[in-house]
């Protein structure tokens, strides 16, 4: 929201590498028209490349040169495992912003959002207020960002890290049970009319939890009993599965 133009330090595959991944596709699309110099990616189909990643943070650590670190949050818990696991921290330059997205629960593993920001100040220096969570699907073309930082950038009320919506997509909430619409303030599923979605299905019906706020809407998780999904349970699963065939 400021116009910073930075190095994107993207923890998924290049989308050359994987060409069906959308998250892929996403990093190498925002990278080239809103990165700077020094964008690069970090992993592949046999891990995060840690060696790389910690001497490019640890050059850009020096060099007063801001980053933006860009992944999805299982990856991110990786990569704190292995800075705590060989005793490194760095403290990035001021500006320097990550963007997590994905759901917390993995397949050996479960994160809160709140431990991870804690983690992210205190081992790379990016504060929380610089901490933005991205929630999104394929089935969708939008995506929606937590609206702190954009709030601090533009001096508006901020409304407890509510995901904000495009204008160009409505969001519901809908009872579990009789998917009747309910009021703001009362938690159920979360229903999504993307005018995106060109020539495809504008309503999805979801089976994530959250509530309708001031400014948007509050991502709960998902409901009790529903099938996990989502790209940071991919990219956890890919991390793992790389890690025990060292």
């Amino acid at each position: 929201p400021d116009g910073a133009r930075l190095p994107f330090l993207c923890l998924v595959p290049h989308p050359d590498e994987v060409p069906d991944s959308s998250l892929s596709h996403m990093a190498g699309v925002v990278g080239r028209e809103f990165g700077s110099d020094g964008t690069a990616f970090f992993a592949d189909q046999n891990g995060i490349a840690y060696d790389k990643l910690f001497a490019t943070l640890d050059a850009h650590q020096h060099d007063g040169q801001p980053v933006l670190l860009f992944a999805t949050s299982l990856a991110m818990a990786h990569v704190l495992e292995e800075m705590e696991r060989t005793k490194r921290a760095f403290a990035l330059p001021a500006g320097s912003r990550l963007m997590d997205t994905g759901g917390f629960k993995g397949r050996r593993r479960e994160v809160s959002p709140e431990d991870l920001r804690v983690q992210y100040g205190e081992l790379l220096g990016i504060p929380a207020t610089h901490c933005v969570n991205e929630y999104g699907m394929t089935e969708m073309c939008s995506q929606f960002y937590d609206d702190g930082l954009r709030s601090i950038v533009r001096n508006t009320p901020a409304h407890g890290r509510a995901k904000r919506s495009p204008p160009w997509v409505r969001t519901t909430v809908v009872d579990p049970e009789t998917l009747a619409p309910l009021q703001p303030g009362t938690p159920g599923l979360l229903r999504h009319f993307d005018m995106a979605n060109y020539a495809s299905v504008s309503a999805i019906q979801t089976e994530d939890v959250g509530v309708i706020v001031d400014g948007g809407f509050l991502l709960h998780g998902r409901a009790p009993g529903a099938s996990p999904r989502g790209c940071s349970i991919a990219m956890d699963m890919l991390l793992d599965i790389a890690r025990e065939s060292r």
